[in-house]
């Protein structure tokens, strides 16, 4: 019989893992999320001011590429951590054999994402809760690729196999994390903002968009640490249970 999810020692789990790895998670996010990101504020196409006046070329260089960039770091942190748990020998558990297996499980993951985009749509149109109920049970998806090193169905397969009984606990365990790290990206978009506003009236454009941008990305960076952290967590407790 299927065990149901202790959140709050999912949430306590989560917390130990990404704050005793805090230090190496961020240095591959820095490279996968606060550069990319850094970049395509400086150099990218103009973020739109309205919705009606959004792209396709906007939606693929500021969503679509920075979230596949970033996915290679969420993958390998997932690997780092499972592999850490498992306490595997060293040489499979380091950054360089975890990026190594991120960048080979990406197109997977990005061909699961596309199966798993009609049915969360789907649910989401249908209401909230069909929606939120998917994406529990469909949560399990990029661990059960990198770790399980399953084909794209089969990894939707094993994660509505893995959530059965717990979907909604882990739709819950998920919302509330994206609401924190939403408020935190807002406060940090915010003071990026003002901070390069001030800035750029003492040293000029350039810097005040570089500062900008830093302190939004180095936000996205640490948030997708977390992310990262609670899938690994999520993972293990639904595995062992």
């Amino acid at each position: 019989m299927t065990q149901p999810l202790a959140l709050a020692a999912l949430w306590r789990d989560t917390q130990a893992v990404v704050q005793r790895n805090f230090g190496l998670f961020l240095s591959i996010t820095a490279a996968f999320v606060l550069l990319p990101e850094v970049l395509l504020a400086l150099y990218g196409p103009v973020p739109p001011t309205s919705m009606a006046a959004v792209t396709p070329r906007q939606v693929a260089l500021l969503v679509v590429l920075p979230s596949i960039i970033a996915a290679v770091a969420q993958l390998a942190i997932v690997r780092l951590i499972v592999d850490d748990a498992a306490r595997k020998d060293t040489a499979t558990g380091t950054v360089g054999a975890a990026l190594r297996a991120a960048l080979l499980a990406l197109p997977v993951l990005v061909l699961a994402m596309l199966i798993v985009a009609l049915p969360l749509s789907v649910g989401l149109l249908l209401g909230v809760l069909p929606g939120l109920y998917l994406m529990g049970r469909l949560a399990l998806v990029l661990p059960v690729i990198i770790i399980e090193h399953r084909s794209p169905m089969a990894a939707v397969e094993r994660s509505w196999a893995l959530t059965l009984g717990n979907g909604w606990r882990a739709a819950v365990f998920i919302v509330a994390l994206s609401v924190l790290v939403l408020l935190g990206q807002g406060v940090a978009a915010g003071l990026g903002a003002a901070f390069g506003s001030v800035l750029t009236l003492g040293l000029g454009k350039g810097i005040g968009a570089l500062a900008a941008a830093t302190v939004s990305g180095a936000a996205a960076a640490a948030f997708t640490v977390a992310n990262a952290g609670a899938s690994a967590t999520l993972y293990l407790h639904l595995r062992q249970g």
